[in-house]
């Protein structure tokens, strides 16, 4: 099917003027327009949205655009090939935010192929520039940075990039109309103001003091003004199958799009960041397809087969077991064992902490206490993942020093369990209180392979604790939906909190969020101190200050027990055919999806040759590497 095209609002301007955008009678959208409802609402917050000349743009400001920082592009990289990889399901729809949006698209194809303002650097500590070529930070007012814009800067459809857009990526932040509470509330409490003094001058005041500044401007979601002209209350709808355009280097193939099957970005020929110092030698692939196999195993088989080009080999069995297999045995495919300075995902078991009987602490230490991890990373990871220590992990200074996650003790469990009334046994063992009532939840996952292994294992200890853990499968978008919506009692899921300077405790934690579906606050955790600690928290900008209140933090949701920490590994296993290539340093350290990188590359001349020297019978020597560069 092919995608809705963006209306042309050059032709409509010229033409007429709609009132404004409302919601659609018909599968067909009538045109609007909603230029008159986006300038009232400039209007209306004068104080978010501000109009200024160049001459109250402050003199003598020190200005940085990343000299000094070391590119991360490789010289050998050739531009051309075709990448093909793998999704295990396709999300309802290609909107940015809203419902359904927060899926298996939205990472690698929408905010992956983003060129921010400004993008912390992958392993060196400081930013480099995006669409802003310099920045500087007001000198009597650290939460403003003023910035310019690369007038070279364009969108995918070869739109320049104007601070109009960066005017209606705020409006369009906090517009009801996107149906994201989640997003509405975090962008309304930490952006105060944007002031445009010319087409290329912006500035941007946080709402906040952060002990990182200009961190917010590298996360900031950037939405086209001209694309969004007929956004309004029909926006879930009219925009469900729409690509937003993007800053990266990748556009949508729309002809290539196979709903269920396959989805294809095209490089942009020309794009705009080609020779600029830190995107030279990066994005090289032409063509990058995702197959969409649910299967785990049929997608392991589909790479060993050449169907697609690489795979990660997380999972133990893969790493292990299936080492042996004929094409990475005669060298067809390459190993490769890679360390990184990534924070730990937030991965684990998410107690909703407002279903009956999970409201009550006891119960919830004492299941904290019923979950084998240990057990888990012995016999599925053979021992090479490491439990996650506390909320923060990964964050230097930020960590809590002593914090560690509550060990698996069949007393300790006991003893919780019986503070609140489970004390006898039924004829199976399970545990159950005086009225009779089992100790019994239903434990909800995607049906992914290693999560069913996980759930399979930690289902068998709880059991002998007298703790019942029920299995719910789901598919992907049905697990991702449900838990949004709340409606699960606990689930194993994880968060990836990316590779921000600081712990980010904005999304999960926030007591105004719990009891409401469609946000972050998955176990619905709403605890007077911790929402104290919260608001401390965002009135910081001293480092010093802002780690004790960090441990802190971690150390009131330890006590809460609404999250089980899980299992994490400081490296990623992946495996590839050989005509895949990469810089001497394999991949940055810190990134949040695989390809945002871009520092990889086809060799298509060594493709042809692994390809004919496959058909001949001929090997190669086979290839696994570990690159312990960033090895902690």
């Amino acid at each position: 099917m092919a995608l809705a095209r963006a209306l042309k609002f050059g032709f409509l301007s010229s033409i007429l003027l709609f009132a404004g955008c409302g919601k659609g009678k018909t599968s067909q959208f009538p045109p609007c327009d909603n230029t008159a409802e986006v300038e009232k609402f400039y209007r209306d917050h004068p104080e978010r949205f501000t109009q200024a000349t160049i001459s109250d743009l402050p003199t003598g400001l020190e200005w940085q655009d990343g000299s000094g920082m070391s590119p991360f592009g490789d010289s050998r990289a050739t531009r051309g090939g075709h990448l093909r990889l793998r999704l295990n399901s396709m999300q309802q729809t290609l909107r940015v935010v809203g419902p359904d949006a927060n899926g298996t698209l939205r990472g690698p194809l929408w905010s992956a192929n983003m060129v921010y303002l400004i993008h912390h650097h992958p392993w060196e500590e400081g930013y480099i520039p995006g669409v802003a070529r310099r920045w500087a930070v007001d000198p009597d007012n650290s939460r403003k940075v003023y910035l310019e814009l690369d007038p070279d800067a364009r969108w995918s459809d070869g739109r320049p990039f104007t601070v109009q857009d960066i005017f209606f990526s705020l409006y369009f932040l906090l517009s009801e109309h996107i149906t994201d509470p989640a997003i509405n509330r975090v962008f309304d409490e930490n952006i105060e103001n944007i002031t445009q003094y010319d087409d290329r001058h912006v500035s941007i005041t946080r709402s906040k003091p952060s002990p990182d500044t200009l961190g917010v401007l590298s996360t900031f979601i950037l939405s086209q003004r001209e694309f969004y002209r007929e956004f309004g209350p029909d926006y879930t709808d009219r925009y469900h199958w729409r690509f937003a355009p993007v800053t990266g280097a990748y556009t949508l193939d729309e002809e290539s799009v196979k709903r269920g099957e396959r989805i294809t970005f095209k490089r942009i020929d020309g794009w705009w960041a080609n020779d600029k110092d830190f995107y030279r030698h990066r994005f090289n692939v032409d063509r990058m397809t995702y197959l969409i196999i649910r299967d785990d195993y049929k997608a392991f088989e589909s790479f060993l087969s050449g169907t697609i080009d690489l795979h990660p080999l997380n999972r133990t069995e893969l790493w292990y077991d299936r080492a042996d297999a004929e094409a990475i045995r005669r060298g067809y495919i390459e190993r490769a064992w890679v360390y990184d300075l990534l924070p730990a995902a937030r991965t684990g078991i998410y107690i909703n902490s407002m279903q009956p009987l999970l409201d009550i602490p006891e119960i919830r230490i004492g299941i904290q206490h019923s979950i084998n991890y240990e057990r888990v990373s012995r016999e599925l990871h053979r021992g090479d993942q490491r439990r996650i220590r506390a909320f923060a992990d990964g964050y230097g200074r930020y960590d809590h020093p002593s914090l560690r996650a509550r060990d698996y003790s069949i007393d300790d469990a006991h003893r919780h369990f019986a503070k609140a009334g489970f004390t006898g046994r039924g004829s199976d063992g399970i545990l159950v209180d005086a009225n009779g009532h089992r100790l019994s939840f239903n434990l909800t996952i995607a049906n992914r392979t290693e999560d069913i292994n996980e759930a399979t294992v930690i289902k068998e200890e709880a059991g002998k604790i007298g703790l019942e853990l029920l299995i719910e499968q789901l598919d992907p978008v049905s697990f991702s939906t449900k838990i949004f919506e709340k409606k699960h009692q606990l689930a194993i899921s994880s968060w990836n909190t990316g590779y921000s300077v600081l712990p980010p405790f904005e999304w999960e934690m926030r007591g105004k969020d719990a009891g409401k579906p469609k946000n972050f606050n998955t176990t619905n955790i709403k605890d007077a101190e911790l929402d104290a600690l919260l608001a401390e928290w965002d009135s910081l900008d001293d480092p010093v200050e802002a780690m004790r209140v960090s441990h802190a933090i971690q150390q009131r949701i330890h006590e809460y027990a609404a999250w089980v920490p899980g299992l994490t590994a400081d490296y990623q296993r992946i495996g590839y055919w050989r005509w895949i290539q990469w810089p001497d340093y394999f991949q940055v350290p810190r990134y949040f999806f695989f390809n945002e990188s871009g520092v990889f590359w086809i060799d298509e001349d060594l493709q042809q040759q692994t390809l004919e020297s496959r058909k001949a019978g001929k090997a190669f020597e086979p290839a696994t590497r570990i690159h312990d560069r960033w090895k902690r």
